[in-house]
């Protein structure tokens, strides 16, 4: 367990760096090509060792809800699926490729949240985590809950100080939690531009995940 905690703490602290300002230092220094080369790298490797670690790890329990959270495991996670696919290679200002650009204006799945990408991440972790209820999971599935939830708000710091007025407009049109500009009447849904390829392609990645999951994991998503 100690071990998994290990790995857990170094996986968020890369990701960490990455919103803070030691990375305009790192990058001054070694130029933007190879902070990301490195900062994937390290990553990577990170995320490696917490999987090898909460494979080894103990199991202690903490909780059991029931039977019932199988089934709302699954809409998290397909809603997570669905988040995931649709924030990636989506015009961004939120992307790390835009740290340094003007706040361009919300499109698609931006329009329902600034963090498409955490956020899926963060449900499909927390849709485990309702299942898996013992002190490994807790610390797995939780580290990314914090890392992608909570790297949000030094992001979006950081994108303040950036942008100034620009982030400002942004902001005010969007939101950080999903939804909630869209209900408060500061923004508009578009399905247009979210179209449909990307969310058959999320169905079609969860329901390959399902079907493959006995043989990837060694449990069936079927049980509980």
């Amino acid at each position: 367990m100690s071990e998994l905690l290990a790995a857990a703490v170094a996986f968020a602290v890369t990701h960490y760096i990455s919103a803070t300002p030691l990375r305009g230092i790192m990058v001054r220094g070694m130029g933007e090509k190879l902070y990301r080369a490195i900062y994937s790298i390290v990553a990577l490797i990170t995320f490696v060792w917490m999987c090898r670690a909460y494979g080894r790890a103990e199991y202690v329990w903490l909780w059991d809800f029931g039977a019932w959270t199988m089934y709302v495991t699954h809409v998290l996670v397909l809603l997570g699926f669905l988040f995931v696919v649709g924030g990636i290679g989506v015009r961004n200002p939120m992307a790390m490729n835009m740290a340094d650009r003007v706040v361009e204006p919300p499109y698609g799945w931006v329009r329902i949240t600034r963090h498409p990408l955490f956020w899926g991440i963060a449900l499909w972790a927390a849709g485990h985590l309702l299942v898996n209820g013992d002190e490994a999971s807790l610390i797995f599935f939780g580290t990314f809950i914090f890392v992608g939830l909570g790297g949000t708000l030094p992001q979006e710091a950081r994108k303040e100080v950036r942008c100034g007025e620009a982030w400002g407009d942004f902001a005010a049109t969007t939101s950080n939690i999903p939804f909630l500009a869209i209900v408060q009447g500061r923004q508009q849904l578009s399905l247009k531009e979210i179209g449909l390829l990307r969310p058959v392609i999320a169905v079609i990645l969860y329901a390959l995940m399902f079907y493959y999951h006995p043989d990837l994991f060694s449990i069936s998503p079927l049980m509980k």
